[in-house]
C-alpha cells in the first residue's frame, strides 16, 4: 500500500503543529521514528482528524500507527479508502 505526496505533506504539517518544530519537520524523513509521548499522540490524533476531516476510530489508535510520518500517512490513506 502506498500513500500520496499530498497526504504525506498534510501529515508533516500535523506533526509540525503538534511538536511545534516546523523547521525540524522538514528534515525528518517519512520513515524516521517520531518518538511521541501519549499526550503528543492524542494531540496529533486531534490535528489529523481536523486536517483530514475524519474521525479516527478509538479501536484503531494503536501507538505503532504513530511511529513515523510514513506509518501515519499509510493509516490515513487506509481510512479514506
Amino acid at each position: 500500500m502506498a500513500y500520496s505526496e499530498a497526504t504525506l505533506n498534510m501529515v508533516m504539517e500535523a506533526v509540525a503543529a503538534v511538536t511545534r518544530k516546523n523547521d525540524d519537520a522538514a528534515i525528518i524523513l517519512p520513515e524516521d521514528e517520531l518518538s511521541l509521548d501519549s499526550i503528543s499522540r492524542i494531540s496529533l490524533i486531534t490535528e489529523l482528524e481536523n486536517k483530514f476531516d475524519m474521525e479516527i476510530p478509538q479501536d484503531q489508535m494503536q501507538p505503532e500507527i504513530f511511529t513515523s510520518m510514513e506509518t501515519i500517512a499509510l493509516f490515513v490513506e487506509g481510512i479514506h479508502r
